[in-house]
C-alpha cells in the first residue's frame, strides 16, 4: 500500500478525537431515515452511498489506526514517510525526497530538523554542489526505521484482514491507482526519476 500511504500519511493533520468509525455508518443511517418532502431532494443520494464521503472515512479510519501505530514510538505520519524514503533511496537530494512527497521546502526542512534532531538521519553536502545535500539514515536511525517497519506491517495487516485478504487490497490498489491517474513504472513501483539513478 505504498502509494496509498503517501495519499494519506503526509497531510500532517491530527484525526479527529473520539471519532469512531465503526459506528459511524450505523449511527448516520438512524439520523437519516426521514424520506426527502420534494422533487428535489428526492434527486440527492444518501450522504453515507457518496464514492467521496466513503473514501474520507476509509482515509480516517486507516490513518487513526496509523497515527496510534506510530504513537509508540513518538512518530508522526509525514516523519515516517520521510525516514522510509530515505532509507529506499539513501543518497536522494533533499529536493527530490520533497517533491516525491509532495512537500513544501520549508516544511520539509522543519521535518528534517525534528528527524536529526533525535539522530535517525542526516543531511550532507554534496561534493559538486555545496547548496545540495543529500539524505542519510543514522546507525540509530537504521535500527528505528526496522522498529517503525515492524509497527507497519501490523498496521498494514490489520487493513489487509479488514478487506478481506491481499487479493482484495491488490484489487483496490487497482482502482485506486486508476482513480488517481498514476501509472506503476515497474515491478516494484519504483518512480522513473528514481529508478534511473
Amino acid at each position: 500500500m505504498y502509494s496509498v500511504y503517501l495519499y494519506y500519511c503526509l497531510h500532517n493533520k491530527p484525526v479527529a478525537e473520539n471519532i469512531d468509525m465503526r459506528n459511524l455508518h450505523h449511527a448516520a443511517r438512524g439520523k437519516l431515515k426521514k424520506k426527502a418532502t420534494d422533487g428535489v431532494g428526492g434527486s440527492l443520494p444518501c450522504t453515507t452511498s457518496l464514492l467521496d464521503f466513503k473514501l474520507r472515512r476509509a482515509q480516517l479510519l486507516a490513518f487513526q489506526d496509523f497515527s496510534e501505530s506510530l504513537a509508540k514510538l513518538k512518530l508522526r505520519p509525514a516523519e515516517f514517510s520521510v525516514l522510509a524514503m530515505i532509507a529506499r533511496y539513501p543518497g536522494q537530494k533533499q529536493t527530490t525526497i520533497a517533491e516525491m512527497l509532495g512537500i513544501k521546502r520549508a516544511n520539509f526542512v522543519f521535518l528534517m530538523d525534528s528527524i536529526e534532531n533525535r539522530g535517525l538521519a542526516e543531511r550532507r553536502k554534496e561534493r559538486n554542489d555545496r547548496r545540495s545535500h543529500s539524505l542519510h539514515l543514522t546507525q540509530e536511525g537504521v535500527r528505528f526505521v526496522k522498529q517503525m517497519t515492524t509497527l507497519w506491517q501490523e498496521h498494514e495487516d490489520r487493513l489487509i484482514t479488514r478487506l478481506g485478504g491481499r487479493d482484495n487490497l491488490e484489487r483496490l490498489n487497482g482502482l485506486l491507482d486508476q482513480l488517481l491517474g498514476l501509472n506503476r513504472e515497474g515491478g516494484d513501483g519504483t518512480p522513473t526519476h528514481l529508478a534511473q539513478r
